[in-house]
């Protein structure tokens, strides 16, 4: 009789185990999903449109939703990685370039297709930086000046299209009324948009105007405008001079014609009649910053999204940038700001701008000598 206390406690454990077997098993917590982190910081373009954009996401794809955040200045975002990295990182081209060389930025796959002209830009474009516009010269011409000067003939886009004939009109049309047809917003820029299509580097020293043919040709070419009266050399700012037709067209970066354009016709900047169709270009876009060294969930999936063919280039176009991907133009006859980008994007090459403390020094000495040497023969 002593057995059975001990045989019903045997069965008792048994029991007991083989319901902890049979239990199912404790139901996993699910991981919170971490949102993909963009930086960024209020000077850059695309920063009030990235905020809409985010929360647009964020209603339709929250499974992988995106955090902004967004720095008062540069300096302030440099201070706050530091302690945290971003997932991407709205930047300059220069800049990721920079980071790229360095071995700071992943590779992502999304699936975009970017416009051929970002093909030549170098800097892992398309590969760990995804641009999103580039800014590039354009030539802003006064429509009605272009039609009442005595010099004009065929169509603006025909005549405007070379610099050579751009420059041979502003002479003509400063011999006949004593009056300037072209400006710039810098002699710098003007060079470095054109020469290095003749396939020489522009250096911004007074020394290669001497010493190179080319950049002498071009030279000789501003120096007869500006004898006949047809260039714009003072430091007043020319494109309200434009606008109100005390200078038929001006060659300026394309962000500065948002809001400008009454009474404008624009196109893409002219270039050398036999050169090569590059263009320099200041880009921004999303870098892909390495920090983990492994792929970024999410990352793909946002790009993607952000980069469909209409959202992409609307979110450019507001800004006066060449879109990244490439769009058809709409009303091939309207000279707007927004077909001369798309155009711009179809005809030309985009190369990196130059930049930089050493250039800006530099270049505005290079612009403020030939100012200066312009307008003793003006």
């Amino acid at each position: 009789m002593r057995l059975m206390p001990r045989l019903i406690c045997i069965l008792l454990v048994l029991a007991l185990l083989l319901c902890a077997c049979s239990a199912p098993p404790p139901e996993e917590t699910e991981r919170p999903v971490q949102p993909v982190a963009i930086w960024l910081w209020e000077e850059l373009p695309f920063c009030a449109a990235l905020r809409a954009l985010a929360a647009e996401y964020n209603d339709t794809q929250p499974e992988r939703p995106v955090s902004l955040r967004v720095f008062s200045t540069e300096e302030a975002l440099g201070t706050a990685m530091n302690d945290a990295r971003p997932d991407l990182l709205l930047c300059s081209g220069d800049r990721a370039a920079a980071l790229y060389e360095q071995g700071k930025l992943l590779s992502a796959s999304p699936e975009l297709t970017l416009s051929p002209a970002f093909s030549s830009y170098g800097g892992g474009v398309g590969r760990s930086f995804f641009p999103l516009g580039a800014e590039v010269p354009l030539l802003a011409v006064n429509a009605e000046g272009y039609l009442a000067s005595p010099v004009a003939g065929g169509t603006e886009a025909s005549a405007l299209s070379s610099a050579e004939s751009l420059l041979s009109l502003a002479a003509a049309h400063g011999s006949s009324t004593d009056q300037p047809f072209f400006a710039v917003d810098s002699w710098a820029d003007f060079f470095e948009a054109l020469l290095p299509q003749g396939g020489e580097p522009f250096l911004a020293q007074q020394e290669q105007l001497r010493n190179s043919p080319k950049a002498a040709a071009l030279y000789n070419a501003l120096a007869e405008a500006a004898y006949a009266h047809g260039l714009y050399i003072g430091a007043q700012d020319p494109l309200p001079l434009v606008q109100d037709g005390s200078v038929i067209a001006v060659l300026l970066a394309s962000r500065r014609l948002v809001g400008a354009e009454t009474g404008l016709s624009i196109y893409p900047a002219p270039r050398l009649t036999e050169g090569e169709a590059i263009l320099p270009a200041q880009v921004w876009g999303l870098a892909v910053i390495n920090f983990s060294g492994e792929p970024i969930e999410g990352v793909d999936a946002f790009l993607s999204w952000l980069y469909q063919p209409e959202r992409a280039s609307a979110l450019a176009l507001e800004e006066g940038l060449l879109p990244a991907v490439s769009m058809p133009v709409g009303d091939e006859d309207a000279p707007t700001l927004d077909n001369a980008l798309l155009r711009t994007g179809e005809s030309f090459l985009l190369r990196p701008a130059e930049s930089g403390s050493d250039w800006a020094f530099r270049s505005e000495d290079f612009d403020a000598a030939l100012r200066t040497a312009l307008a003793l023969l003006n």
